[in-house]
């Protein structure tokens, strides 16, 4: 299946980062200047945003397009479905309650979904779950690798965003290259073949 068109942005921009902040050749000592390593550093904090940027705008347009299909036929998704089900749940103090869907009502809940995702602050697990369980994707269909490089790399560039440079662990910019292009991106990429599949 082809790779979505904001999946391929996400690489085009990755690969823009990459020649703007790592080196072109890695040390094989893995000695680098204080420069290369507050651009690696740089590289993280850069690569993250953008891959947190990427999931979001691959859920919301999901939940855009299934707004799209019922404002123009009518058409009530198992996606939207979910979605009405999610903004019932957590918007009403006595729990869900079941409604017809109208159009004021789907676009309270697309409204409350896109606020949601406008909170979120990170790549890890948890951010990936409300990410991704309200628009109907399963835990069980999350591949647990990614989740738990996605984990690593966001306690990463939490440590580069809220510590003193003094209190980092020693950081390798092949090392950082690897995970985004070895680790991240191909099971990114899996993650997107299986968004192009959701209705």
């Amino acid at each position: 299946m082809p790779k979505s068109k904001r999946f391929l942005e996400l690489e085009d921009r990755l690969d823009v980062l990459r020649q703007h902040f790592l080196p072109v050749t890695f040390s094989p000592t893995g000695a680098y200047d204080p420069v290369s390593l507050d651009h690696a550093r740089a590289f993280i904090l850069l690569a993250h945003a953008e891959i947190e940027s990427y999931l979001e705008d691959r859920a919301l347009s999901k939940a855009d397009r299934a707004r799209r299909r019922w404002k123009s036929r009518g058409l009530c998704s198992a996606l939207l479905s979910r979605l009405l089900v999610y903004h019932s749940a957590r918007s009403r103090a006595d729990g869900w309650s079941p409604s017809l869907p109208s159009n004021d009502a789907v676009q309270k809940a697309i409204n409350f979904y896109q606020s949601e995702l406008g909170r979120n602050n990170g790549i890890k697990e948890k951010n990936i779950l409300c990410i991704f369980l309200p628009i109907g994707f399963r835990h069980c269909n999350l591949n647990a690798t990614l989740l738990a490089t996605l984990n690593s790399f966001g306690e990463s560039r939490g440590k580069l965003a809220h510590l003193s440079v003094k209190a980092h662990q020693p950081i390798d910019p092949k090392s950082v290259s690897d995970e985004v292009w070895k680790n991240i991106l191909p099971d990114l990429e899996k993650l997107d073949e299986s968004l192009n599949k959701l209705r």
